[in-house]
């Protein structure tokens, strides 16, 4: 409600919900990568300044060997080698698209051995 008194329209938007499990394993990395950055695209040009929050842990998450990621999906988002998917969300979502409202929280890995 606050946020609509001072016309701001909030989207949660969780990047893996576009991602399909019924996609065949040949064909599940060009879908996976396709998905979360054309998302993060979609933002951008719906939104003049979209807020990206990254909430990260001490994992890195799926890191792609190169050869497994298609060429056009290498050149459309200069995909980084060694680079897993999420910190090519990063990234692509932060620095290349150049939002100047991006926020990282990031979790100690004490958080997991004090639970």
């Amino acid at each position: 409600r606050q946020c609509q008194e001072i016309r701001v329209n909030v989207f949660e938007i969780d990047l893996r919900w576009g991602v399909r499990s019924d996609i065949l394993p040949e064909d599940r990395v060009a879908h996976t990568v396709r998905t979360c950055l054309s998302e993060l695209d979609r933002c951008g040009d719906d939104n003049m300044y979209p807020f990206l929050l990254s909430i990260l842990s001490e994992r890195v998450g799926w890191v792609l060997p190169i050869e497994d990621i298609p060429e056009l999906d290498r050149q459309k988002w200069g995909w980084v080698d060694g680079c897993s998917i999420t910190q090519m969300e990063v990234i692509h979502g932060a620095y290349r698209l150049g939002s100047p409202s991006a926020l990282f929280a990031l979790r100690s890995p004490a958080f997991t051995e004090e639970a």
